[in-house]
C-alpha cells in the first residue's frame, strides 16, 4: 500500500507476489526503490521501482543460502545487501549506482544478529552479535571502500539497534527519554549484569565476565562463492508455496 499524495492518506492493499519471510527496503541513487527478501528456498530475491515512484518490476534471485538481509547505500550511491549465511557475514554490492550486482563475497566471523549504521563521513559500519554473545563491529576503510576485521565491543547482549547523534551545532533537541537505572555499573562502562542494549535486557553469565574470545574463523569449504542449501538451485522465478497433500 502507498500514500496516495505526499503526507496524505493510504491506498488499499496490493500484492507483489512471492513468497517471503524476511524483507528490507533500500532506496536508489536515482531514487527508485528497492526490496530485497528471503524466498521460499532460502536465496535473496528483489524487485525494484521500473522509475522514481513508479510500478515494480517482477522477482529476480540473487542466489544464495540467506538469513537477515540488510541494505545500506555506499556514499557514492552504490546499494550494499548484507546477509548471514552458513553462520558469517556475507555481503554483495552494486557495480555502479542504480546498476547491477557483484556476486557474493564473505566478511567473515561466526554471527546471529546485525544491523548497519552509517558514520558521518559516510563509511557504513557493521554491528553484529557475535558467537561469544559480544557485540562486534567492522568498518569501511574510507568511503565506498574496502572493509577491516572484526573488533570485539564487548558486553553481552541480544537485540541489536544503531543510530546516529545530531550533528555538531544542530538545535537542541526535546529532553531525551530517561533510561533505566543501571546498578554496579561505572560510568560510561557496560555493565556486567542487567544490561539494556537495544531495548532489550539480558543477564550476564554469572561472576559478570564478559567473555572475549576471537571471532570465530570461517568454517573451512565456505570460502568464495555463497553455497546454496543441499538441495536448492537458483531459478529465475520465485517458487509458489507448497499445497500439502
Amino acid at each position: 500500500m502507498w500514500q496516495t499524495a505526499p503526507n496524505n492518506g493510504w491506498s488499499g492493499w496490493a500484492s507483489l507476489g512471492g513468497w517471503i519471510d524476511e524483507l528490507t527496503v533500500g532506496q536508489n541513487a536515482d531514487g527508485r526503490m528497492e526490496v530485497f527478501a528471503r524466498g521460499s528456498d532460502h536465496a535473496l530475491w528483489h524487485m525494484w521501482q521500473t522509475a522514481p515512484s513508479n510500478g515494480w518490476s517482477g522477482w529476480a534471485s540473487l542466489g544464495g543460502g540467506i538469513d537477515l538481509p540488510r541494505v545500506s547505500r555506499n556514499a557514492d550511491g552504490r546499494l550494499e545487501v548484507f546477509v548471514i549465511g552458513t553462520g558469517a557475514l556475507w555481503h554483495m554490492w552494486q557495480t555502479a549506482p542504480n546498476s547491477g550486482w557483484s556476486g557474493w563475497a564473505s566478511l567473515g566471523g561466526w554471527i546471529d544478529e546485525l544491523t548497519i549504521g552509517q558514520n558521518a563521513d559516510g563509511r557504513m559500519e557493521v554491528f553484529a552479535r557475535g558467537s561469544d554473545h559480544a557485540l562486534w563491529h567492522m568498518w569501511q576503510t574510507a568511503p565506498s571502500n574496502g572493509w577491516s576485521g572484526w573488533a570485539s565491543l564487548g558486553g553481552w547482549i541480544d537485540r541489536l539497534a544503531v543510530g546516529q547523534n545530531a550533528p555538531v551545532g544542530a538545535s537542541a533537541a526535546p529532553p531525551a527519554m530517561p533510561g533505566p537505572a543501571m546498578s554496579d555499573a561505572s560510568a560510561g562502562a557496560m555493565p556486567t549484569a542487567g544490561m539494556l542494549v537495544a531495548g532489550s535486557a539480558v543477564s550476564a553469565p554469572s561472576g559478570g565476565t564478559m567473555p572475549a574470545p576471537a571471532m570465530a574463523a570461517l568454517p573451512s569449504g565456505e570460502e568464495g562463492a555463497m553455497p546454496l542449501p543441499a538441495t536448492e538451485q537458483v531459478v529465475t522465478a520465485m517458487p509458489a508455496p507448497q499445497t500439502p497433500d
